[in-house]
């Protein structure tokens, strides 16, 4: 049974420079995004399958998936993100349209020849995959249940970057650089953070299961915990020798609000660890 994994992939494009252009690269410049996307594709690759699609939508983007990359994609859409505008006609192009292209491509090959795949990984192209047991997560995916990784929030720690904690730093730091690093004091995790090991059998981080509503239960958007607090109640984890993140499944990455979980040891049940409640 066999899973296939695609990432949605947008670096630039001819239509996003110069003046008065539609759209723009965003945040990140163009050769970070591949650097990212070339981490994200082999920690897949070790971890999940080698069957790897890059999803793209501009010229520049395409050419780099199946010339320049050196990565050995299984393949590469190419999708078309123009829209017209409603007062003119007039076609621009929106690379935010990449996403919804991407999947309306998969349901059109999961129906047609897709016959081998039983399994999609869709991801976007700068999230880095660990996974202890990717049989035992695949296990538990069926017609009507899908399974979602914790996506974990890194954050400048002195146990990745020793010069934050001295007095020279202090100088050159911008504030919310500080402020993190009094967060982090006052949560009582600088100088340690546990780091789980790949493949340990018994720890979890559990999070509440409503939906993504805001219905005030645990786990709804409305009860999302703010890391911008002098005290907050998340925690800091490592894995694997990852950097320091902050605990949790998922969140408003802008507002820095997340689904938080705790790190705990899971009981042992009849069948190996106990899966969260």
């Amino acid at each position: 049974r066999r899973p296939q994994a695609v990432l949605p992939f947008f670096a630039g494009a001819a239509d996003c420079e110069g003046k008065g252009a539609s759209c723009s690269t965003g945040s990140s410049a163009p050769e970070m995004r591949r650097h990212f996307l070339n981490v994200t594709f082999w920690s897949i690759h070790a971890a999940l399958t080698p069957r790897i699609i890059l999803s793209t939508c501009s010229d520049a983007d395409y050419e780099f998936g199946t010339k320049w990359s050196g990565l050995p994609f299984f393949d590469v859409f190419r999708s078309e993100c123009f829209i017209e505008r409603k007062k003119t006609g007039q076609s621009f192009f929106k690379p935010s349209l990449l996403g919804v292209k991407t999947i309306f491509r998969l349901k059109e090959k999961l129906a047609g020849d897709w016959t081998d795949v039983d399994y999609v990984y869709y991801s976007e192209a700068d999230q880095v995959l660990h996974i202890r047991d990717a049989r035992r997560v695949l296990a538990a995916v069926d017609e009507t249940r899908y399974v979602s990784p914790h996506r974990m929030q890194p954050m400048a720690h002195p146990l990745d970057l020793p010069s934050l904690k001295t007095a020279e730093a202090q100088k050159w730091l911008p504030r919310w650089s500080r402020d993190d690093l009094r967060r982090i004091e006052n949560v009582g995790q600088l100088a340690a953070v546990p780091d789980v090991p790949r493949g340990a059998p018994s720890q979890r981080c559990c999070v509440g299961r409503s939906e993504c509503v805001a219905d005030g239960l645990a786990g709804a958007r409305d009860t999302f915990s703010p890391w911008k607090v002098e005290t907050p109640e998340l925690g800091l984890v490592r894995y694997d020798g990852s950097l320091v993140m902050v605990a949790a499944h998922q969140g408003n990455y802008g507002a820095l609000l997340f689904r938080g979980c705790r790190l705990e040891d899971a009981p042992r049940g009849a069948h190996g660890p106990e899966p969260c409640p």
